[in-house]
């Protein structure tokens, strides 16, 4: 099933890909609640709740300094040294994401609303080769595994990809 065009613009359109990731973490998915720097989000253990407030103090302060060296660096410099390398990696992190629930040839199935399950969404994304790649990212290739034991470690996600 294909976008249709105002989604298509949106989704492949700039400023969109550099704000939905940190929109994502901020409160997840549409129809989704909680928040990756909330301690008390749905999405963590109670026993996560000072690495939660640990990472979330460390996000603010890095804002803080981010602030601060704009003021004394001017915002060009923070523009070449910062938010473009940024911008980098967030539209990687997009490309991968999208290569991973989207197939070329493979018509994967999107479940929204009380279709999808967590075992679903799983189950319909696919595992992706990115060469040399590989070991920078910890083998991210090797996502369906991920999806489906997010307990493995990184580690042994390639031994897990195997065995499966």
């Amino acid at each position: 099933r294909s976008l249709d065009s105002s989604t298509r613009k949106l989704r492949f359109a700039l400023p969109f890909p550099m704000l939905a990731y940190p929109f994502y973490l901020w409160s997840r998915s549409p129809g989704k609640s909680g928040s990756h720097f909330h301690p008390s989000s749905d999405l963590f253990q109670p026993n996560e709740k000072n690495d939660i407030l640990t990472s979330t103090t460390c996000w603010l302060a890095m804002a803080g300094l981010l602030a601060g060296l704009t003021a004394v660096m001017g915002p060009l410099q923070i523009l070449k040294l910062y938010a473009v390398p940024y911008w980098i990696f967030v539209m990687w992190l997009d490309f991968v994401t999208y290569l991973h629930h989207h197939g070329h040839n493979d018509k994967l199935p999107w479940y929204r609303g009380k279709a999808w399950s967590y075992l679903r969404g799983g189950l319909t994304t696919l595992d992706r080769d990115y060469g040399w790649l590989n070991n920078i990212h910890h083998d991210i290739g090797t996502h369906v595994i991920r999806h489906l034991f997010p307990q493995i470690p990184h580690y042994h996600l390639v031994e897990a990809t195997e065995a499966a």
